[in-house]
C-alpha cells in the first residue's frame, strides 16, 4: 500500500460505486448491524454466487431484474474490489464488460417491462459515462465540472442519487 492514487485505485473506487448502486446502500453505514457497516466487506461473500446475489440487491428493485445480468455485474464488482491491485481489471476491460451487459440487455429486451431492465440500464449508463471519460482523457481535454459526465453526472440524471 503506497497511498498513491493509480488507475487501479480508480477501478477499486468504481467497483465500490457499482456495488452501492446494485445494493442501494452507501459504502459505509453505521446504522446497519456491525457486520454490515462496511458494504464491500459484507457483500463480498454474496458476490461469488448467482444464488446468493439476491441478498445484496437493492430491495427497491423488488426482484425485477435479470439474475444473470446481476451476477455478471456482481462478478465485475468482485474483480474491481480485489484486494490486490494487480488482480483488478483495467478501465478498458471494465468498459468492455459493461458493454457486454448492455448488449445482453438489448438482446433480451423484447417483451420485458422497463422496470425489469432498470438494473441493466443503470449499468449501460455507467458504461457510457466511462466511455465519455475515456475519450476526454484520450483527447487531453480538461473535463468541465457539472457537465454530466462521470458518476456525478450519472447521479444527477437519476434525480440526485440516493433518497
Amino acid at each position: 500500500l503506497t497511498g498513491h492514487l493509480t488507475m487501479k485505485s480508480d477501478v477499486y473506487s468504481f467497483g465500490v460505486v457499482l456495488l452501492e448502486i446494485l445494493a442501494g446502500r452507501p459504502a459505509l453505514d453505521k446504522n446497519r448491524p456491525s457486520i454490515e457497516h462496511n458494504l464491500v466487506e459484507w457483500a463480498r461473500q454474496y458476490l461469488t454466487s448467482e444464488r446468493r446475489i439476491s441478498h445484496i440487491m437493492d430491495a427497491q428493485l423488488g426482484g425485477q431484474y435479470s439474475l444473470a445480468c446481476a451476477h455478471k455485474a456482481a462478478t465485475l464488482v468482485l474483480q474491481c474490489i480485489s484486494v490486490h491491485p494487480r488482480d483488478r481489471p483495467g478501465m478498458e476491460q471494465v468498459v468492455a464488460a459493461l458493454e457486454q451487459l448492455q448488449d445482453a440487455n438489448e438482446t433480451g429486451a423484447s417483451g420485458q417491462s422497463d422496470v425489469r431492465l432498470g438494473m441493466e440500464q443503470v449499468v449501460a449508463v455507467l458504461g457510457q459515462q466511462l466511455q465519455d471519460d475515456k475519450e476526454t482523457v484520450a483527447s487531453g481535454q480538461q473535463k468541465v465540472s457539472g457537465g454530466g459526465g462521470g458518476a456525478c453526472g450519472f447521479f444527477r440524471m437519476c434525480g440526485g442519487g440516493r433518497q
